[in-house]
């Protein structure tokens, strides 16, 4: 729809309306809104909806209002591609971040999202309604919280006492292990643990097993909690279901603590992750300084985006070396610019250094190594049969990484002896301890959103959708919308990076 047409859109949406309009008109631009619809149970089996009014009880909460079908959220403006010259025309722009800004002519799309919140209608019986939970792939702190909340407000605010927790990931759905009956009584306390009481795993993704376990246990609701890959399964499902015409409601929760899911402000538990990070990264700067010419290297998550690297820095800064999957890292001894070299001169300006390595960094040159220390690990890699690409199947299961910060390490000690520097490097890797702990106050609040406002989506028949934060506000978002780009990564040319170059001084 053209300017005219998205007006009244845009007010109800909240969107400064006149930066938009005199934005679209310097520039020749038609400005359209894209409203993201959710799919609904009653687009496709309405016979099995009852329409019962939301009877939730209020004298137990304050939180009465309920949110409108037509309730959308701005999220986001995109440029629509109107040619092939579209893609020569990027190059000529200064930054990633302003190349939606530079061009003659273009169309945009803002695209909305539904608001998330309760509903005046409920599409399933609370009295018959049974519900299952499920964590995958790996830990993350706010696991916990999530499961808690989920539980609490099925039974608080809507009367649904039957409530499954499928433990071990997907496999938990058909390998013989009993689900767990959550209580209000069993989840007590667990929104101040880490981990998550379901157990996780990666793997374990069989739809037909799966399908066929959720209907002999008579569910209708299935709340799935997982990253890229989990949400891939889970849009199978839903798919399933619709073809098979069953009222069952599916519900993706976003977890993935690389924060690398399209879309979405951030995920639950990337807070609390920057946090230990930190923390480590200071214990290494510690260490550092407390030895002769000391380097401390700390590796990070971040198979193939560095958000939790970056922002662990930024939050820092005593970061003299970041290397994460998204930029180039140049070891090359004939290069005065490569990044050994500038450890070496913090080391002589400072007396130390401390580096911070995502597990993504520098995959290509470890590949093509063929140094002693690489040999082994490519070995290792081939013999297990994993394929060192960046890709994530629908099971949640992704391809083993090398070791890339032991060969920094391993690297920097031999670059540094050759210089005549005698230095001593410690390496601290702290991931399993970040992934492990409970979630701070900050990610705590975030989970009781998520966990409320997929309670009130899957209710009101909704399903195949996610919730989470955008533009700061929680909404629906379909699967398939938030699988389409995912997993994104730090943006290259992006003010972040350029933000951490200001910091650490690294070399381009």
């Amino acid at each position: 729809m053209a300017v005219h047409l998205a007006v009244y859109w845009i007010i109800t949406i909240r969107c400064p309306l006149h930066y938009l309009l005199s934005r679209a008109n310097q520039q020749n631009t038609t400005l359209s809104v894209q409203l993201v619809n959710v799919p609904h149970l009653h687009h496709y089996i309405p016979e099995q909806n009852k329409n019962l009014d939301n009877f939730r009880d209020h004298s137990k909460t304050n939180y009465a209002n309920y949110m409108g079908e037509d309730d959308y959220i701005l999220a986001d403006i995109c440029r629509k591609k109107n040619n092939k010259n579209d893609d020569n025309n990027n190059n000529n722009s200064d930054s990633n971040d302003n190349k939606q800004f530079k061009r003659p002519t273009s169309s945009k799309i803002i695209r909305s999202f539904l608001r998330a919140g309760p509903r005046r209608k409920t599409f399933f019986d609370p009295k018959t309604t049974k519900a299952a939970i499920v964590t995958c792939g790996g830990l993350c702190p706010g696991l916990n919280t999530v499961i808690y909340h989920i539980v609490s407000s099925l039974i608080k605010l809507y009367g649904v006492e039957d409530i499954l927790g499928i433990r071990g990931g997907f496999h938990g759905f058909y390998n013989g292990v009993e689900p767990l009956q959550l209580t209000e009584k069993l989840v007590e306390g667990i929104q101040h643990d880490g981990g998550t009481m379901l157990g996780a795993a990666r793997g374990g993704f069989d739809s037909e097993k799966i399908f066929n376990a959720i209907k002999n246990w008579n569910v209708n609701i299935v709340f799935i909690i997982g990253g890229d890959g989990t949400h891939r399964g889970a849009l199978k499902l839903h798919e399933l279901a619709k073809e098979r015409k069953e009222p069952i409601a599916f519900v993706g929760i976003p977890k993935t603590i690389d924060n690398d899911i399209d879309i979405i402000d951030r995920s639950f538990g990337f807070e609390t992750a920057i946090e230990e990070a930190r923390n480590a990264i200071k214990s290494a700067k510690t260490e550092a300084e407390c030895a002769p010419n000391g380097v401390g290297i700390v590796k990070l998550m971040g198979r193939h985006a560095g958000f939790i690297a970056v922002h662990a820095t930024l939050a820092s800064g005593d970061v003299d070396l970041v290397l994460i999957a998204e930029l180039p890292v140049n070891v090359n001894p004939g290069d005065p610019k490569n990044c050994l070299e500038h450890v070496k001169k913090a080391i002589l300006n400072n007396g130390h250094a401390v580096v911070v390595v995502a597990e993504g960094a520098g995959e290509d040159i470890l590949i093509k190594e063929s140094s002693q220390f690489a040999k082994p690990l490519m070995k290792r890699a081939v013999t297990e049969g994993t394929t060192i690409k960046h890709q994530t199947n629908a099971q949640g299961v992704q391809p083993k990484l090398p070791p890339i910060g032991q060969w920094i390490k391993e690297r920097l000690k031999k670059y540094l002896k050759e210089k005549d520097i005698n230095a001593t490097v410690k390496y601290i890797d702290p991931s399993y301890m970040i992934r492990s702990v409970p979630a701070n106050g900050a990610d705590n609040v975030y989970c009781l959103l998520l966990g409320q406002n997929s309670v009130h989506g899957v209710m009101a028949g909704y399903s195949g959708f996610s919730v989470a934060l955008v533009n700061n506000k929680v909404v629906y978002i379909p699967i398939d919308q938030l699988v389409k780009n995912s997993p994104r990564a730090v943006n290259p040319n992006g003010r972040t990076v350029e933000r951490i170059l200001s910091i650490t001084h690294q070399p381009r």
